[in-house]
């Protein structure tokens, strides 16, 4: 499911999807940011394990989502050259 292709404009509860998405750690740094920030660095996230998923070839579920955090999965991903914005 593309979370942000669907209802376009609509206000998301970013705290609620993060519970069904985040690690526990990755929901306490959310939990520090508020607004904008908090919706970015959340889609930050979410687009990193989207594309771990897509490179691993075993699709995305809710089960083994939460059990990857953003950064371990960016670093499996990313060339070790390459400059990382920080994920939260």
């Amino acid at each position: 499911v593309d979370i942000e292709a669907y209802g376009m404009g609509r206000q998301r509860d970013v705290m609620a999807l993060a519970q069904l998405s985040c690690t526990p750690v990755e929901q306490a740094q959310l939990q520090m940011l508020q607004g904008a920030d908090l919706e970015a660095a959340f889609y930050r996230q979410w687009c990193v394990k989207e594309a771990y998923f897509k490179c691993l070839g075993t699709g995305m579920d809710v089960s083994s989502v939460r059990l990857v955090e953003a950064v371990e999965a960016l670093e499996a991903v990313e060339p070790p050259t390459a400059q990382r914005t920080p994920l939260a």
